[in-house]
């Protein structure tokens, strides 16, 4: 597994596109004052987060604490457990989010303390140390791409892959205005795993593979299909037959680490199974219930990618440059040809056969983000490929590509403003919109609510168009 250059950090474009990442995280949090004027931490991040009041501030693993917790709190942060028949309290999602959370949990609690703010979990300073939180672990996660992507790619093409990824997605609001949501982290954790398995193959030690192991189990605990990217481990530097005949033996001859990695593969998962245990008796335990499940025969490919409800090429049309650089990495990146031809089938095809393919009320289709630092390869790829081209193919793509950027700041500049529906777009409201700053008075009229009682049901009633 050869790569084209040494890993270098003192890179200029790569560094400023970096910065331009980091500068553009501060400034839209800053322009919009959302996270200092309302809760980032509501809803599903709400729900994540929980674990760590429960058990550090209330002591309280039976969650009865929420009925004590005043009217404001439960009001502004929709605090929330499900219950079992038996009684018993529990959490819907899982604590591998809690985990991420934990050390800026504890800095919140020190500066409650120190500015006499409530140290119940809720009052301000948490929240502001866990957005702190999502711009380390996010930044974190660009600077390790970046390394990675240096290895094999021009300084140029690493700067515009990075940009694209940083600014040009979903993942920038995910990362500011919506940045205590599980994405960002998710997203994050992907590029410490990618980084991770091309450092373990440099250096297979068992440190090394204790800290993959330890990264793939976080990864499924927060989102147990997204155990799918351990598909990098065996196939990353596989190009034919023989390879995959040697990576066999590589594995049996560092065996010890191999044991390693599945024991820590298992280490975050024991205090949920014993949470589990504890609430249900069972030590795996599906905690979103019957009603919510996947339809693996028929997965709504064309409407997670096409749709106007939710579409990953209307929303994040960045992508489909990634989409299209995935048949070029056998010649410019061929260490991740077949981890990513493998994965990315495999991880649209489980993000589109839940029953809510448009994933409730959100910007563009959200489970996507996960898994952008791995698409930022092939986008690495096709970057590359045009770099090779004559000059009008090089300025047409470039402005093309400027476009694109500018399209997805603005269609979040648009979600944000109440133009772009969460959950309700059509393709004449889409059109309705488009590149506009005001609604048409008919604007409501041209959305179509999708039943949820339907999609649990496997039932489609989504058309591409108002009823």
């Amino acid at each position: 597994m050869k790569v084209r250059r040494r890993l270098n950090w003192r890179h200029t474009v790569s560094t400023l596109a970096i910065l331009l990442v980091a500068a553009s995280l501060f400034y839209i949090n800053d322009a919009n004052k959302k996270w200092r004027k309302e809760a980032l931490l509501r809803y599903d991040a709400a729900i994540y987060y929980s674990y760590l009041p429960a058990f550090f501030i209330y002591k309280d693993i039976d969650l009865k604490y929420m009925d004590t917790l005043p009217g404001y709190l439960k009001a502004h942060y929709k605090v929330t457990c499900e219950e079992l028949p038996t009684g018993k309290r529990y959490i819907k999602t899982t604590m591998g989010l809690a985990y991420l959370h934990l050390p800026f949990f504890w800095l919140g609690h020190i500066k409650a303390g120190l500015s006499g703010k409530p140290q119940n979990g809720y009052s301000k300073p948490y929240e502001n140390f866990l957005v702190y939180g999502t711009y380390f672990y996010v930044m974190l996660a660009l600077i390790l791409l970046s390394v990675l992507l240096r290895a094999y790619f021009s300084d140029w093409v690493t700067g515009l892959s990075i940009l694209s990824i940083g600014v040009g997605t979903n993942l920038m609001y995910y990362s500011t205005l919506e940045g205590l949501h599980v994405h960002a982290f998710n997203f994050s954790l992907f590029c410490f795993f990618l980084y991770g398995v091309y450092r373990y193959f440099q250096h297979p030690g068992i440190w090394n593979a204790f800290l993959l192991g330890l990264l793939l189990g976080l990864i499924a605990l927060i989102r147990p299909t997204n155990v799918l990217v351990g598909l990098l481990l065996p196939f990353f530097g596989v190009q034919k037959g023989a390879d995959l005949k040697e990576r066999v033996l590589f594995f049996w001859k560092n065996w010890p680490s191999v044991v390693l990695f599945g024991v820590a593969f298992i280490l975050p998962w024991i205090p949920q199974m014993a949470f589990w245990h504890y609430v249900s008796g069972k030590w795996l335990f599906f905690s979103y219930g019957e009603s919510e499940r996947f339809f693996w025969s028929d997965p709504k490919l064309l409407y997670g990618f096409f749709s106007y409800r939710k579409g990953l090429f209307i929303y994040t049309p960045i992508m489909a440059l990634a989409f299209a650089g995935l048949v070029l990495l056998k010649k410019y990146a061929a260490d991740f040809f077949w981890p990513l031809v493998l994965f990315v089938p495999l991880n649209f095809y489980v993000i589109f056969s839940w029953w809510s393919w448009w994933y409730g009320g959100s910007y563009g289709m959200r489970p996507a983000i996960d898994s952008y630092g791995l698409m930022a390869i092939p986008l690495a790829a096709f970057f590359t490929w045009v770099f090779r081209q004559k000059i009008p193919v090089r300025v047409l793509t470039l402005v093309v590509w400027g476009f694109l950027i500018f399209l997805s700041g603005f269609q979040t500049r648009q979600y944000q403003k109440g133009l772009i529906h969460w959950d309700s777009m059509t393709k004449e409201a889409y059109w309705a919109v488009f590149l506009r700053n005001e609604k048409p008075e008919n604007f409501d009229d041209l959305l179509q609510t999708p039943s949820n009682m339907k999609a649990l049901q496997g039932i489609d009633d989504y058309k591409q168009g108002k009823k």
